[in-house]
């Protein structure tokens, strides 16, 4: 991907969160400054059971750690490729919507609620019975997000997402 990056978002460098790399892959991308920032994400800062990849826990921190030291982050599953860069979306979506978040991909061919576990409902601030109507309520494939960190998205976002992150039964 790093090629397709490059031409798409010229003169960025790329963040790499290590959440278990080979020592290899760390002197790779230590060796290359110029297109690479390396970040080590501690696990031993976090509850255990933020260590099972598989609840991505680990995800929604390494946003909360990275949004306030780069202000904004694009972050993409690795089955991404761009087609373009990303100014005409911030634009459109950000900007003009006054909002702190993005994601792209597509709506999946279910509800929210549905595909929800129960207990996480009580974590929430919300109204899951909203969530539970074939309208506007289907649930959200996000292969990736552009955040901005800003005062509405830290308080109403990622406050009862690291929380959730932070609580087993939660996430």
């Amino acid at each position: 991907h790093v090629p397709n990056i490059k031409e798409k978002f010229p003169g960025q460098k790329i963040v790499v969160y290590d959440i278990g790399l080979e020592p290899e892959q760390v002197q790779y991308i230590k060796s290359k400054p110029e297109f690479y920032v390396y970040e080590y994400f501690d696990f031993n800062d976090y509850p255990p059971h933020v260590q099972v990849l598989k609840n991505y826990a680990w995800k929604t921190l390494i946003w909360a750690e990275a949004l306030p030291k780069y202000g904004a982050i694009l972050w993409f599953d690795t089955s991404i490729y761009f087609t373009k860069n990303a100014n005409e979306a911030i634009k459109r979506h950000i900007i003009e919507k006054d909002t702190c978040w993005i994601f792209f991909i597509k709506a999946a061919a279910h509800d929210i609620a549905s595909f929800t576990h129960p207990k996480l409902w009580g974590y929430f601030p919300s109204n899951f019975t909203k969530y539970n109507t074939p309208d506007d309520s289907y649930m959200k494939m996000a292969g990736a997000v552009i955040i901005y960190d800003t005062d509405k998205c830290r308080y109403n976002i990622l406050k009862w997402a690291i929380l959730c992150a932070l609580t087993e039964d939660c996430i």
